[in-house]
């Protein structure tokens, strides 16, 4: 078995609900999640994988005082910039009923951590979050 593989089953297996993120704000596109990230928004990876991170869970706009994506947008821009973990406060962030136009109320608790290439510079932002629905 490859690093590589290994690597990959073991990001797959995390309980903890993870997104691999690239830097490239706005979009942050996602290039990976694991399979408690799933479950907890309940998506499937296609739903997901090669989307910007807000298309794919853009803000309940049923919920005219929504921002969890202003939020998480300013979050995400600090992890680049400071190149450090960014936890952040519990969030209301509504998910998309996937096939619908409905949305699901869900409180969060997200983490945003950086992964750092041999030359410092992020190359990936890993976002974490604990459902405290």
């Amino acid at each position: 078995m490859s690093l590589d593989f290994l690597n990959a089953q073991i990001f797959k297996a995390i309980p903890l609900p993870c997104l691999l993120l690239m830097p490239n704000a706005p979009y942050f596109t996602i290039m990976g999640v694991n399979l408690s990230y799933l479950t907890a928004t309940n998506s499937k990876e296609s739903d997901l994988i090669g989307r910007n991170l807000f298309d794919a869970f853009p803000d309940n706009p049923k919920d005219l005082i929504a921002d969890g994506e202003s939020h998480l947008m300013q979050s995400l821009l600090t992890v680049v910039s400071t190149r450090k973990i960014h936890p952040m406060q519990t969030q209301k962030y509504d998910i998309p009923i996937r096939g619908t136009d409905n949305f699901e109320i869900r409180y969060w608790q997200p983490e945003n951590v950086p992964v750092l290439d041999d030359e410092g510079r992020v190359s990936l932002i890993i976002h974490t979050v604990l459902d405290v629905t």
